[in-house]
């Protein structure tokens, strides 16, 4: 290749970070391929991710691709799959059995370990004789068809015990997955195959760390545990950081990399190459594993950097290994047209994009910007879609679809946008009408359902001020049933998330923004409520920004703590129990005389007759972002 062809097809972003390597190993680099041996011991791919799970072809073709760029292990482990975690107890059969001969079989020819893992914590009861034969019968099956490698996975499930026989036996989740975990490895030992752990704190960002102190030693060594770093998903993983949990849990952590992964943001691609990786991570963890997008063959650029990284953690350069993977994986005509759209999704889980304006309220759209990087995107695609058929690979062909599905949703929602009447053309921006979030005295203001009508009246509110005191009047539907669970938020509640009146610059909210949760309380059934600041993390303000959110989810609950621990000056608060001021009404008071609150906003989750759903007062569905809060417009302090 020459060099005056590479600076015409690299975009600027690339070039700049190309300036750097010397041109002679940029030019003998140009074709290279991973080493023939990884670094760590564990490379690979956990299909863990929420929301729509890989096709049988997807998935056959990510073990291939995994083969030929040397990466050792494939975890099955979709959260969508409903016999994976939700009801896991059922086994699988027919066709959805015969799939995983299909798996084992490829990854035997690629070169791969097959990881069959099942996610019981949802509702397992760790002291059932019979759950934890319904376990084993699950592992039978797949030890049955050739399988010799198992996971483990307990995240994302309840903290605490669920379960009153758990309850009595077990001082806490720590002792009763100990129990758990000893058992299975116990049974898989004696069936010559292997076990790897997902535990529930599996990130330094939240969680108990006694938690993780108490399985690191219960439990032997040889079990490796999954980490994500210092956060969910992350920009560095250091040796330091590696060194530091795997002091707590008694054993060098097993990354689980958050990267590419884009089920949180499913409206953009992570095409990027790794960044932000450790050399020295070979030597403190045993192993790097990444949880991939939505989009597999899209996953497949940043993979093959990540396949780079594992094999030459000393001399990884990303931009190096970005063009190595488009020109390896993709047909040479096909790569400047490819560079065209890495270009407009080279950006990573914590940094704004070009299309982020069209989802993070407080980020206006500049419909010029906007409207030339959907044309350049379209005119890759269509570039991509005129190559000859004979050399469109299932690969390139696989790519080409998902850019045209997500580019097609892309442009319609800036269409939508456009044709929304709460959007304004002002100057070349679409301004959003701010009066639609204005809230006055007396002014009664129904909320919105998270997924439809049900049937059922959603809450409105009415809101009087008096002086500091602001008294909230909410009418709900005669079916409210007021149900608890093990966190307020996974049971019917009300939050108000009153604003901090101190301009951020920022979308997201801060922990001097307070929360005021109202939920019945698991024992008396009575209305209790508790204050809390939001404690987020870089991800979790980036997450939380652009999704649509109706209340806070048990994900985001983890990052919350005592309002008390950060604010001195709290409201005062009173809850009227159900009756007290009607059947059908919630009222509840503040007085605030420290604080002038100009913004909130209210959303929750209500059970009607069995069915459940979140809702919120705002008019954009966007909890997390203070962009998008009601404006109080009659305030009298």
């Amino acid at each position: 290749m020459k060099i005056n062809f590479l600076t015409s097809i690299l975009p600027v972003k690339v070039l700049l970070l190309l300036q750097a390597v010397p041109l002679f190993f940029l030019l003998s680099c140009s074709n290279d391929t991973p080493v023939e041996k990884s670094a760590f011991r564990h490379t690979g791919v956990v299909e863990g991710f929420y929301g729509r799970q890989w096709t049988h072809t997807e998935r056959l073709d990510m073990i291939r691709f995994m083969g030929e760029v040397g990466l050792n292990d494939y975890f099955y482990a979709p959260k969508d799959d409903p016999l994976h975690r939700g009801r896991w107890r059922e086994r699988y059969s027919g066709d959805a059995l015969d799939r995983f001969n299909d798996y084992l079989e490829t990854a035997q020819k690629s070169g791969v370990n097959l990881w069959y893992t099942i996610s019981p914590g949802l509702s397992i009861e760790y002291s059932s004789s019979a759950d934890y034969d319904s376990l084993l019968v699950k592992i039978d099956d797949m030890h049955a068809l050739g399988i010799r490698h198992f996971g483990l996975f307990l995240d994302d499930v309840p903290e605490t015990l669920q379960h009153e026989a758990d309850i009595n036996r077990f001082a806490n989740l720590a002792e009763a997955h100990v129990h758990l975990i000893n058992r299975l490895y116990a049974d898989l030992l004696a069936r010559d195959s292997e076990l790897i752990v997902c535990p529930t704190t599996y990130t330094g960002a939240w969680g108990d760390r006694e938690y993780v102190e108490i399985l690191g030693r219960g439990i032997p060594e040889e079990i490796p545990l999954f980490w994500t770093g210092n956060d969910v998903a992350v920009a560095t993983i250091t040796g330091d950081d590696a060194r530091e949990w795997g002091d707590l849990m008694n054993r060098k952590p097993l990354i689980w990399d958050n990267y590419p992964v884009n089920d949180f943001d499913t409206w953009r691609l992570f095409l990027g190459p790794l960044t932000g990786r450790a050399a020295d991570l070979p030597e403190t963890t045993t192993g790097l594993i990444a949880n991939p997008m939505n989009q597999p063959y899209a996953s497949m650029i940043s993979l093959y950097t990540i396949a780079d990284y594992t094999f030459n953690p000393d001399s990884y350069n990303p931009a190096v290994s970005l063009h190595n993977a488009l020109t390896n994986l993709y047909p040479e005509e096909a790569v400047p047209h490819l560079y065209m759209i890495v270009d407009l999704f080279n950006d990573y889980p914590w940094e704004y994009n070009v299309f982020s304006p069209l989802y993070t309220p407080g980020i206006i759209p500049q419909l010029d910007e906007l409207t030339s990087a959907l044309d350049r995107w379209s005119a890759s695609i269509d570039s991509l879609k005129r190559l000859p058929g004979d050399i469109r690979n299932p690969r390139l062909n696989g790519l080409i679809n998902e850019l045209d599905i997500l580019y097609t949703s892309t442009r319609s929602n800036l269409n939508a946008m456009r044709q929304d009447p709460a959007y304004i053309e002002v100057n070349g921006l679409l301004v959003y009408r701010d009066e639609l979030d204005r809230f006055g005295e007396h002014e009664t203001r129904p909320a919105r359902w998270q997924t439809g009508n049900h049937g059922y009246n959603p809450p409105t509110v009415d809101l009087q001020i008096d002086g500091h005191l602001m008294t909230f009047t909410f009418t709900l539907d005669e079916k409210n049933e007021w149900l608890s669970a093990d966190l307020p938020v996974n049971g019917d509640h009300f939050i108000i998330s009153m604003l901090d009146n101190a301009p951020t610059g920022n979308t997201w909210l801060t922990n001097k923004d307070v929360l005021l949760i109202v939920y019945p309380d698991s024992g008396s059934g009575e209305l209790v409520y508790e204050l809390k600041v939001p404690e987020l993390t870089h991800f979790s303000r980036m997450g939380g920004s652009d999704i649509h959110l109706y209340s806070f989810t048990p994900f985001f609950y983890e990052f919350t703590r005592p309002a008390e621990e950060v604010i001195y000056d709290l409201p005062e608060v009173r809850v009227f129990q159900p009756g007290e001021t009607g059947k059908n009404t919630l009222k509840i008071a503040v007085y605030w005389p420290g604080r002038t609150v100009e913004r909130l906003n209210i959303g929750g989750l209500l059970t009607m007759d069995g069915t459940r759903d979140r809702f919120i007062f705002s008019h954009r569905p966007n909890f997390g972002n203070r962009n998008a809060y009601l404006f109080l417009t009659t305030t009298k302090y």
